[in-house]
C-alpha cells in the first residue's frame, strides 16, 4: 500500500509524463535532493547521483531503483581480490 506522499509522487510523475508528451514507453526519474526538494526528470538526475533515484513508467508505476554512486572505497571493496584497477 502506498502512502500519501508516494502516491502523490507517482501521480505527479505520470502527469509530468503526459504533459510533456512523452510516449508510453518513457521513463521518469525522481529523487529527493540533499535540501529535501523532490526533483523529477526524463533522464538520470546528476544532482541526486549520491542518493537513490526511482525510475517510474508513464503511468507512475515504479520500474526500478538506481542506488547512489559508490565511493572509491566502496568500489575497491567490491572488486575481487587480484583484480586490476582500470586506468
Amino acid at each position: 500500500m502506498l502512502g500519501i506522499g508516494a502516491l502523490a509522487a507517482c501521480v505527479s510523475a505520470a502527469a509530468l509524463a503526459q504533459a510533456t508528451g512523452q510516449a508510453s514507453g518513457s521513463e521518469v526519474y525522481t529523487c529527493i535532493d540533499r535540501n529535501g526538494r523532490r526533483i523529477t526528470s526524463d533522464r538520470f538526475i546528476p544532482e541526486c547521483g549520491d542518493r537513490e533515484q526511482r525510475v517510474l513508467d508513464a503511468s507512475g508505476a515504479e520500474r526500478r531503483r538506481i542506488g547512489p554512486a559508490l565511493s572509491e572505497h566502496e568500489r575497491s571493496a567490491r572488486r575481487p581480490s587480484g583484480a586490476s584497477v582500470p586506468r
